[in-house]
Parts: C-alpha cells; structure tokens; sequence
C-alpha cells in the first residue's frame, strides 16, 4: 500500500516549480549535537565525527524522501563549511554538497560585516547559472539574512531569481509531511 501525504495544491505547485530553472531552495542544517562552532574550521574531520544527533540524522532522512518523492534530482547542492551543515547536504542524497563560506553562520556581531556576507551571497546567488535548482544548507540566521524570514522548523525557502536576476521569495515548503 503506498502512503499518502498530505500537501496543499499550493505546495504541489511549488514543488513543481522548485525543479525548474530558476529556483533557490534554502534549508537550515538538521539537529546537531554542539550548537557552538569551534573556532577553527576542519571540514575534512566532518566526514569522520559527523555530529548530527540521531534525531537530526531522522530529520535529514525525512527530508531525503521529501525531496525525491518530489523528484528533485540533478541539483547543485552547496553547504555551510560547518559539520552539521555538510552532513545535513550529504544526507539529502543529490550530491557532492559543495562547500561554500558565505553560507557559514556569521562569526561576527558587527552588522556591518553580517550585511557583506549577505550582499556577497545574494551576488553570487545572481551570477550562478540555475539552468538546475541549487540546493543550500545552511544556518538560520544566514536564512535570516538573506530573505528576512525566519523558517519554520523543518522548512524551506524558496527562491526564484527572474530574468533580470532579482531574487524573490517564492514561497515556503514543509520538509517533512503529515500521512495521511
């Protein structure tokens, strides 16, 4: 017997558009152990003291089955240098997650330098191609930043970049559904 789920008519629709060109999908990394980084980045010890907690490991499974139950394949997948970000990625299941420092959780209080990091990235996300959806974990406050949302538990952001490349919210998405 297959499951059901239940998702809006609105959601079905922007799911569908997410694996078009054009679109942005923003997630926060999954529960980890440490909520403190420390102060020095080794994402190469990542791979061997993963530190998702195992209620986080569940929680990026439910949204590896979200997202292909959604058909999201073929995406660029960028990730936060911090473990949990990267192990987040990983779990997901749509590739190499490629590791990108503007989505790093801000390591200053000084607006001035949050409001670079954030300009730096909205400039990138303009200058990247989206022929494929991207796919970025990160941090909630780089989420933040960015769209000036802060998501829901377990939620996406969608983006879409239009043709004269300005960047709009599209909508929000659950990660992880209700059976019906």
């Amino acid at each position: 017997m297959a499951l059901s789920y239940y998702e809006s008519e609105e959601e079905l629709k922007l799911w569908r558009d997410v694996v078009r060109p054009g679109h942005i999908l923003l997630i926060e990394h999954a529960e980890a152990a440490i909520t403190e980084d420390p102060a020095k980045l080794d994402a190469q010890a990542c791979y061997k003291f993963l530190n998702l907690t195992d209620s986080g490991k569940t929680q990026a499974k439910r949204y590896y089955n979200t997202l292909h139950r959604h058909d999201l394949q073929d995406a660029m997948v960028y990730s936060s240098q911090w473990c949990r970000a990267i192990e987040t990625a990983t779990r997901l299941g749509l590739g190499v997650a490629h590791e990108l420092p503007m989505l790093n959780a801000p390591t200053s209080e000084n607006p001035a330098i949050i409001k670079l990091q954030t300009d730096t990235l909205a400039k990138w996300l303009k200058r990247q191609s989206l022929k494929h959806p991207h796919v970025l974990v990160t941090h909630k406050e780089v989420i933040q930043q960015l769209t000036g949302v802060v998501p829901a538990k377990d939620e996406a952001i969608v983006l879409y970049r239009d043709k004269r490349r300005r960047l709009t919210i599209k909508g929000h998405l659950p990660l992880i559904h209700v059976i019906k």
